[in-house]
């Protein structure tokens, strides 16, 4: 399992019903078809019965000339006229066969042609009697199905072998364009990790050069009875948060591709924590930004601590770069609905909000408001709360007037 695709526990039936719609239509086209074949077939027997049935042969010397002038001629479909023995008299629409004369003379190999077209004709349909008067037999009329016949009874074939065509073609791309989304998302993936990391090794790096300083301070004649510039209890306090943030981040990434176990946790004590984290490093200079909560007392809920950290963080880092450049303030609240028995988060700001276009796609991997961001934030965040936390993730305001909020919206956790 990954995040690209989220738990088996929780399977995509769209492709499904696709299949069983498709297999549905396509059997009901070719019984339709089937239906239609029938119909004209049915057609042609009647023709042909009818023409056997109007003609009372009084003198079969004419039965010949009488049943070709009348019959054959005005037939529409491949046609062949034998006697009652089967050998042929006459015969129509027949072109495939490539005999010039229809009512013959023919040579042996043409009179064999047209016996074996005609006991392929009798596999189809039984030949219709011409009779006399007095009931005997006298001649037989063969009858094919026409050609549009054939192409209707085959087309529905033609048409899903066409359809299959198309659907491994469309199959092929969609694959592709997964593997291309998949290496967008693992290159944004290795993106994030080198910016989650990136901040607490500067933040080390920081302290190590105030402790050098402050070592080289100590050591310069005259300063050594003088009052330290850094507090070492504060430089270790903040080192060992930065440490800790280090393992936290890794421990994030270690669990991308496992399903994680979930925990009860109870929402507010996870945004207090937040809330001290980025209160500390919001920027106070120039643009300042201003942090508020509304935490109100919700029960837990079953989640991964890890987890569901980092997709709030998404939450408030998106609202931090929305204010940067002009300030603000974001708000932190947690509630709870006793009606659906969910616990709400939503982070908000009333920075610009998101443009208009980009309302419907902004949880799309590679989409940003950010000229230079990677768009991975809020995707991987509402996998984290969907795919492994049966919650949801939505943007309720992004216009400039009301600002932006996300809600989060997870299950009460089952006692």
């Amino acid at each position: 399992m990954n995040l690209d695709r989220g738990p088996q526990h929780r399977p995509r039936i769209w492709p499904i019903v696709a299949i069983v719609a498709t297999i549905a239509l396509f059997g009901g086209y070719v019984w339709y078809t089937r239906a239609l074949v029938s119909d004209i077939r049915l057609d042609t027997e009647r023709l042909a019965t009818l023409y056997a049935r109007a003609l009372r042969i009084s003198s079969p010397e004419d039965a010949q000339i009488l049943v070709f002038e009348e019959v054959i001629q005005e037939f529409p479909y491949p046609v062949v006229l034998t006697d009652p023995e089967g050998n042929p008299l006459a015969f129509r629409n027949l072109a495939k066969l490539e005999i010039a004369n229809e009512t013959g003379p023919w040579s042996p190999a043409e009179r064999l042609a047209l016996r074996q077209e005609t006991a392929r004709m009798d596999r189809i349909a039984d030949p219709y009697p011409v009779t006399d008067e007095t009931g005997a037999i006298i001649q037989q009329i063969h009858v094919s199905e026409a050609g549009t016949i054939t192409l209707l009874r085959y087309l529905p074939y033609i048409q899903g072998l066409g359809l299959a065509t198309i659907g491994l073609i469309a199959f092929w791309l969609i694959r592709y364009n997964l593997r291309v989304q998949r290496g967008q998302i693992w290159v944004a993936m290795a993106r994030e990790s080198a910016h989650q990391l990136g901040t607490p090794i500067s933040s080390l790096y920081g302290w190590v050069e105030l402790l050098r300083a402050e070592r080289k301070a100590v050591a310069l004649p005259g300063t050594s009875g003088g009052q330290p510039e850094v507090d070492a209890a504060m430089a270790l306090d903040a080192m060992q948060q930065d440490v800790d943030r280090l393992s936290k981040v890794a421990n994030r990434f270690e669990l991308i591709g496992r399903q994680p176990q979930l925990t009860r946790i109870d929402v507010t004590d996870v945004m207090r924590d937040l809330e001290q984290y980025c209160r500390a490093r919001l920027p106070h200079r120039g643009k300042s930004i201003r942090l508020i909560t509304q935490f109100e007392v919700v029960p837990p809920v079953a989640a991964n601590l890890t987890l569901l950290e980092w997709a709030l963080e998404n939450l408030v880092k998106n609202a931090v770069d929305a204010l940067e450049d002009r300030g603000g303030e974001i708000t932190l609240r947690t509630a709870r609905d006793v009606v659906s028995e969910t616990v709400e988060v939503e982070v908000s700001d009333d920075g610009p909000g998101i443009p208009r276009a980009l309302r419907k796609r902004i949880f799309e991997t590679g989409v940003s408001t950010k000229p230079q961001g990677w768009g991975v934030g809020l995707s991987l965040s509402r996998r984290i709360v969907e795919d492994y936390h049966g919650g949801s993730l939505d943007l309720v305001t992004a216009d400039d007037a009301q600002g932006t909020t996300f809600r989060i919206t997870l299950p009460v956790a089952k006692s």
